[in-house]
């Protein structure tokens, strides 16, 4: 059988790999860049729990998405139900782990949420480790050529600066969270050590870049497989995780509206975004010399900001106008779903 761009469907084995693929990035844009966990892949509990969550929750709402053409306002969407989590299992949108929030609000922690859920994760755990995987390490490019026409025509005339920068303050965040330079040299080299060796795997082993992303995705079948241990995750660690931090009837309101409200912009978006699949020519790539300096660039970034100190301000700085983004983000995306 074919798939879009008139190639062999993968294997069953193959998507397991590229799903590996595909949690790996998301734990790594969300957990390592933030500093909330520097040592994913080279720890029992980063395999354990950290991996699978960020990866059943990309696979199992990105099959939706690809169910149709991933518009960026259903993927957006799609991020803000798999920032949600930091509910039920993390209860950081109650009580951040760090501390008590700037504003509570019926029991839910405003600033955190809005960072949380319509910002860092529907960019940085969903679409950002999507895009990446699709634009890297497939023969398509869907989710490359859904985004506003003025980033792609900036990433096509400064294909090197833009991720430059990115990995730059991306290795600001992670340096300031991490306790010393020898913890951050040494969590980068983890990090871009696994990645960088799945990828060779996937490009010259399997040669993987020869399928499009979306036949590597999860089919109907698969997602309901997928579907039952995060349905797991949810109840043991929701259940063992701070149970304590669980708020008053209120806080659950404001928590399962903003569900409600997530879900059916999600299914109304799901419905406008099935039209025909259009099979779309790679867009400009780029090379292992290319990675190379991007994850030197986050390297040296991160083992300067170690000495700093000033990671934590860092980033709270940059919440601000990832909450502006986040907002702009769904203030767009309502207006398109509606």
């Amino acid at each position: 059988m074919q798939n879009v761009l008139g190639q062999s469907k993968p294997s069953k084995y193959q998507k397991i790999f590229f799903w590996l693929i595909l949690s790996a990035l998301s734990t790594f844009f969300a957990e390592v860049i933030s500093g909330s966990f520097i040592f994913p892949f080279t720890t029992v509990w980063g395999w354990i729990a950290v991996i699978p969550l960020y990866g059943l929750h990309l696979l199992v709402i990105g099959h939706f998405v690809l169910r149709g053409r991933p518009k960026l306002w259903l993927l957006f969407i799609g991020g803000i139900i798999f920032g949600l989590y930091e509910a039920y299992i993390t209860k950081v949108l109650w009580i951040p782990s760090w501390g008590e929030p700037m504003v509570s609000m019926g029991g839910v922690a405003v600033i955190e949420t809005m960072v949380l859920v319509l910002w860092w994760h529907p960019i940085l755990s969903f679409i950002l480790p999507m895009l990446t995987a699709e634009y890297l390490l497939t023969g398509s490019s869907e989710i490359y050529y859904e985004l506003p026409g003025k980033f792609r025509k900036a990433i096509a005339k400064r294909p090197i600066l833009i991720p430059a920068l990115f990995f730059l303050w991306a290795g600001m965040l992670h340096g300031g969270a991490s306790p010393s330079p020898m913890h951050s040299l040494a969590s980068s080299a983890s990090v871009f050590g696994f990645l960088g060796l799945l990828a060779y795997i996937w490009k010259s082993k399997i040669q993987g870049s020869d399928f499009s992303f979306r036949s590597l995705m999860p089919s109907k079948k698969e997602m309901w497989i997928l579907a039952i241990p995060l349905a797991l995750i949810y109840i043991i660690m929701g259940i063992f995780i701070r149970p304590e931090i669980l708020p008053g009837i209120t806080g659950h309101i404001i928590i399962i509206s903003l569900y409600i409200g997530a879900f059916l912009l999600f299914s109304r978006g799901l419905k406008r975004s099935r039209r025909p699949r259009v099979s779309r020519k790679p867009g400009p790539r780029y090379t292992w010399k290319d990675a190379f300096i991007f994850a030197g660039i986050f390297t040296i970034s991160s083992a300067l900001w170690s000495l700093t100190g000033l990671g934590v301000l860092i980033l709270i700085i940059s919440w601000f106008p990832g909450i502006w983004l986040g907002l702009n983000m769904l203030g767009w995306s309502v207006k398109k779903i509606l």
